[in-house]
């Protein structure tokens, strides 16, 4: 018998009639039912859940039931219906989360293999990653491991989202101009957020997918098709669900638990209405289903006959499921089966009018019963004249950029900027290949080494132990044609590593010159700390007024410029000495050893402590001069024997070059503080350009095929041309609204 909720009453002093009549009667013929402590009500009823008894004999089909209280979901082993793998109940998943803690090593790696049966496809490759890495890092756990490959993951999921981007930016190649603009402003945005990445500002996912989806609804009924397209793009955005990498990079800073918790999260059986919320759909027990956490959240409420279009498996699965429920309600292997009696009848009945009778699932013992089949769907197909429209509105559209994209060739061509860019891209490419051909030919090159002394060595063993003549004679054979295979294999690879180092060179000739859109970001991110840092100061310090500001950038500008004259002048003096004498001859060798002997004599000098040196001379009281006299007439005689030495050009030479070092030194600091100065006032400025200078760049970098974009899409503009002059051709000039029109009709 089925218990429905209308046959449900507590056992209180309701006074009804047709309960006091079945109370009359023999109380065996009346079902009683009651709850355990701990189980809570099937129902959305304010009655109490200590004790119910059924009062009635009819079956009412399904039972009112909140979503979280649908008990098949909580029993052990039941497939997913959708995808067919095995689900995970919610004590199943505690009890992992609970037993992974902060293992590590090989406990971490047997708890990961252990559940391997419920993790979904990603799921999988990512403890696979964990396992391997735990077998590296023994000691880390699951925090430790994701933060450990995260470091790969990120570069990889920065490239794939910029990949994205790209094919996104390619598809838009077919708009309007104005939507091609209102597309780039999206993209170029969110690719700047992708490089500038930290912990507060980041790319994220929903946002770029509803700013692409405002995107498409704004566009006109002819761009639709190119819309959809765009926003398809869009999606494929890798998720922590879909990309191994975005795992980590998501995951990197969680605990252990989070992780672990992510990692079964798709597996978990959950509540699927098979007639969606969204759509009337009740919650009840007829209108239930377990699915697993992934193909829940897939399905959302896509109607199960376009549901089956994407997952064709379904239908089989379901058929499954039908008899592992049935099996399990019948064997009572699960907790309140005792109110699923007729689940199995109410299920297959909720499933054939979803899919408005496209699917018949069987009972176990139906066995003549029909198949559940994947459905197939009807796809509608667009009339001629809708066909001819999209034809021209991709012609004009394309044309359009046609004549954009070759006055833009013209301008990039001319450009000598441009032409660097592509011949540094045409030599990394050079660059990698050359790359991969000496890896290969290295490896050659190792196997031919160790084969040849590997003959060398049985050859030499062959004559130790005193072999034939002619098995001696054998190993020589072979010695000799792996020695030639090898020095063949030699010079292979010697020539590869020319080739790469000459290419290598030239490659980073061209690098000198060329500038890339992320050296700009490097020097704009630079500005910002030294923005900060200037804000900082300023905050602490009490900061210049504009005029004194304005004041003290003079000075330092008149005064760096009378040392640069200074130093001009030196070394036009200096220059002028080298050519005239001779600076390896003995003498100026002997003048400039004397120069640097008294350049010591006079440091050892102003180094002495004057306190020290006095108090050697008073110790005993004997002298009633001060000992200073020492000092001073050693350091006069110095210096007068310097000054005599400083007559000599070619010791003003080395004098000379000590002053420029000490000038240029000066300066350096002068023009520092001057450029502080200088910048606090206009930082936003010099970002502001350095930005605009950046987006110059990744137009440039952007557009390095462009002749390639040309051709193909005016490929595709003659193809739809073609297509929509043809089509008046295979309709004799008639435009049949039916294109399952059999023979084309004729106008009189």
């Amino acid at each position: 018998m089925k218990i429905g909720a209308l046959g449900f009453y507590p056992n209180t002093n309701y006074d009804l009639s047709f309960q006091k009549r079945a109370n009359d009667k023999n109380s065996a013929n009346v079902a009683q039912g009651s709850f355990a402590p701990d189980f809570k009500s099937l129902y959305s009823s304010p009655f109490t859940k200590d004790s119910f008894a059924a009062t009635s004999n009819i079956s009412f089909k399904g039972i009112e039931c909140s979503p979280g209280n649908f008990r098949i979901k909580l029993a052990y082993g039941v497939d997913c219906p959708c995808c067919g793998q095995v689900m995970l109940t919610k004590k199943q998943s505690n009890a992992f989360v609970s037993r992974i803690g902060d293992k590590t090593g090989p406990d971490l790696q047997k708890e990961l293999e252990k559940e391997y049966i419920y993790f979904r496809k990603n799921e999988r490759e990512v403890a696979d990653l964990l396992i391997d890495a735990s077998k590296e890092n023994p000691d880390l756990d699951l925090s430790g491991l994701s933060q450990v490959l995260a470091k790969d993951s990120v570069v990889r999921l920065v490239a794939t989202q910029k990949e994205i981007i790209g094919q996104i930016r390619k598809s838009g190649e077919k708009l309007s101009a104005k939507r091609r603009e209102e597309l780039e402003g999206i993209l170029s945005s969110e690719a700047e957020l992708i490089d500038e990445s930290d912990d507060f500002k980041y790319f994220k996912r929903k946002n770029f997918i509803d700013k692409i989806n405002t995107f498409a609804n704004s566009c006109p009924p002819r761009e639709f098709e190119t819309a959809n397209e765009i926003l398809s793009l869009a999606r494929t955005m890798p998720t922590s669900a879909t990309s191994k990498d975005a795992f980590f990079v998501k995951y990197q800073r969680r605990t252990n638990k989070d992780i672990a918790r992510r990692l079964v999260l798709p597996a978990m059986a959950t509540t699927e209405h098979i007639r969606p919320q969204s759509k009337n759909g009740k919650d009840r027990t007829d209108n239930y289903i377990p699915l697993c956490s992934q193909c829940n959240s897939d399905r959302s409420s896509t109607p199960y006959n376009e549901w089956f279009e994407i997952h064709p498996e379904m239908p089989e699965n379901l058929q499954e499921y039908i008899y592992q429920i049935s099996d399990m309600i019948q064997n009572k292997q699960f907790y309140g089966w005792e109110f699923y009696d007729t689940y199995v009848d109410d299920v297959i009945q909720a499933v054939y009018k979803e899919t408005n009778g496209k699917l018949k699932l069987k009972k176990p013992e139906e066995t003549e019963a029909e198949e559940g089949k994947p459905i197939v769907l009807p796809v509608k197909e667009k009339t001629i004249e809708e066909m001819r429209a999209t034809w021209m509105a991709t012609y004009e559209g394309l044309s359009e950029r046609l004549v954009a994209l070759r006055k833009l060739k013209d301008e990039l061509y001319a450009d000598p900027e441009f032409l660097n860019i592509l011949a540094y891209l045409e030599k990394q490419n050079q660059l990698e290949t050359s790359k991969k051909n000496k890896k290969a030919l290295l490896v050659a090159y190792n196997n031919a080494s160790a084969l040849y002394k590997r003959a060398q060595r049985e050859l030499k063993q062959a004559k130790s132990e005193g072999d034939s003549i002619a098995k001696i004679r054998e190993f020589q054979a072979r010695v000799q044609n792996y020695s030639d295979v090898y020095n063949a294999a030699r010079a292979n690879y010697t020539d590869a590593v020319s080739r790469y180092n000459t290419i290598l060179a030239e490659r980073d000739t061209l690098k000198e010159i060329v500038t890339t859109p992320e050296e700009v970001m490097a020097k704009i991110q630079r500005l910002k700390q030294q923005k900060a840092e200037s804000e900082q100061r300023s905050s602490a310090d009490q900061s210049l007024s504009e005029a004194q500001r304005s004041e003290e950038i003079t000075r330092l500008q008149n005064l760096s410029a009378s040392i640069e004259k200074q130093i001009a002048e030196k070394e036009a003096a200096n220059k002028k000495r080298e050519s005239v004498y001779d600076f390896d001859s003995p003498a100026s060798k002997k003048a400039a050893a004397d120069y640097e002997q008294l350049k010591e004599k006079q440091s050892m000098i102003a180094s002495i402590d004057h306190d020290s040196f006095v108090k050697l001379f008073k110790t005993g009281g004997e002298f009633s001069i001060s000992p200073d006299f020492i000092l001073e007439e050693a350091r006069d005689a110095i210096q007068k024997r310097m000054n005599i030495l400083l007559k000599n050009p070619i010791v003003q030479y080395f004098k000379t070059k000590e002053d420029l070092e000490e000038l240029k030194y000066r300066k350096r600091e002068i023009d520092s503080e001057l450029l502080k100065l200088s910048s606090e006032a206009n930082y936003d400025e010099r970002i502001e350009a350095l930005y605009r200078r950046k987006a110059e760049l990744q137009r440039k970098f952007s557009n390095v095929n462009i002749v390639e974009t040309i051709d193909r899409l005016q490929a595709e503009a003659d193809e739809n041309l073609q297509k929509f002059t043809d089509s008046f051709e295979n309709f004799g000039g008639y435009q049949h609204s039916n294109p399952r029109h059999g023979k084309a009709s004729s106008s009189s």
